[in-house]
C-alpha cells in the first residue's frame, strides 16, 4: 500500500473519530475527560493489535521465504542421513 494512501486513511480515521467523540460529548454520552480516556484506550488497543498483526505477517513472510529457499533435495538428503529428518537444520548450514 503506498505511503500516501496510508497517511490519508489514517487522517480520515482520526477525523472521523474526532467527529464521533465530539458528537457523543455534545449529546452527553461522555464528559470530555471520559472521551479523551476512551480515545486513548482505543488508540493503545489499536496500536497493540496492529503490532501483533505486523509480527504475524513478518513471521509468515520469513516462513514462506524459507520454504522457497529450501529444496526438496536437501530435505531428502537430511532424511536419508538422519532417518526421520531430525536435526534437519544441519542440512541448511
Amino acid at each position: 500500500m503506498p505511503e500516501l494512501l496510508k497517511a490519508a486513511i489514517g487522517s480520515l480515521i482520526r477525523w472521523a473519530l474526532t467527529g464521533i467523540f465530539g458528537w457523543l460529548v455534545a449529546k452527553g454520552a461522555f464528559t470530555e475527560g471520559q472521551a479523551g480516556e476512551l480515545l486513548l484506550a482505543i488508540g493503545a488497543g489499536a496500536a497493540a493489535l496492529l503490532w501483533s498483526l505486523y509480527q504475524k505477517y513478518r513471521d509468515k513472510l520469513k516462513f514462506f521465504t524459507a520454504l522457497e529457499v529450501s529444496t526438496s533435495q536437501k530435505v531428502d538428503e537430511s532424511i536419508a542421513r538422519n532417518g526421520t529428518g531430525e536435526n534437519i537444520t544441519k542440512a541448511f548450514q
